[in-house]
């Protein structure tokens, strides 16, 4: 009975005073397969709604093509995984990568903030001319852009990558342990509820092997999503690092025959 009690005890702890720690990694060194970064991307600087000055990655494509503003997870940062705009680039889209708030920039982390940080980039975007718009979130970054898409509804189609559900459903499929400090977790990234309320062209892509992110989230999220045009890609083997699948290719064949033609 002592040992149980500790362990909640802790566990309560863990939660409540390092959360911040535990779910955001921006120092980690080189996400798996890491390649160079494109060397067309330049750094822009924008500032947010509420005065944060954010350094972006940006690259100029086709005036003709949709820009894509790319949403990363909770690990590395822009100028680590800007590498996974390749597919992008090479086929002509331009290109945003939205520098977070305490991702190698100024600012607390913060759910609403990491919105704010879209919004950011959404805004540079438009102004640069380019009125169509596609949302890509990864990982974590799913739920960050799911909630932009349904607050905003101005976005031409929306990407999610390897989504997550719930934060404190992952929380507790993994680490069973925190499941009873759950209701001090100050973030709710709650992809599968924000889902709900986006009607634009929607692709859910997850691999089927993600040890981080089960695909039943993947499932979970395509359910709940209002699009009316929306498809699911389960890639077999995949694991969380879907760009060594390729799931590139595969979401720009849907970009060209689906979320184009139906927008």
């Amino acid at each position: 009975m002592i040992t149980e009690s500790l362990a909640t005890a802790v566990a309560y702890a863990t939660v409540y005073f390092f959360q911040d720690y535990m779910l955001f990694n921006p120092r980690k060194k080189n996400p798996v397969g890491a390649e160079s970064l494109p060397p067309r991307f330049r750094e822009v600087v924008v500032e947010t709604s509420d005065g944060v000055r954010l350094k972006s990655l940006y690259f100029k494509g086709d005036e003709d093509k949709p820009a894509i503003i790319w949403n990363q997870g909770q690990s590395y940062d822009i100028w680590k995984m800007g590498f996974v705009a390749h597919p992008y680039i090479n086929a002509g889209y331009s290109v945003y990568l939205t520098g977070y708030r305490g991702f190698n920039n100024p600012g607390k982390f913060s759910e609403k903030g990491f919105v704010e940080d879209i919004k950011a980039g959404y805004d540079f975007l438009k102004k640069r001319g380019h009125d169509k718009i596609v949302g890509h979130g990864y990982s974590m970054g799913c739920a960050f852009t799911a909630r932009f898409a349904a607050t905003r509804q101005q976005l031409q189609a929306v990407i999610l990558e390897a989504p997550f559900a719930n934060l404190r459903s992952v929380i507790m499929q993994k680490y069973e342990k925190f499941t009873p400090a759950l209701h001090l977790l100050k973030y709710d990234m709650n992809t599968e509820s924000w889902v709900g309320q986006v009607t634009v062209p929607t692709l859910v892509i997850h691999g089927g092997r993600d040890s981080k992110v089960p695909a039943s989230n993947g499932e979970k999220v395509f359910a709940a999503s209002a699009a009316s045009v929306k498809e699911k890609i389960i890639i077999p083997d995949g694991t969380h690092y879907l760009y060594q699948f390729g799931s590139g290719k595969m979401v720009m064949n849907w970009l060209k025959n689906t979320a184009i033609k139906s927008a």
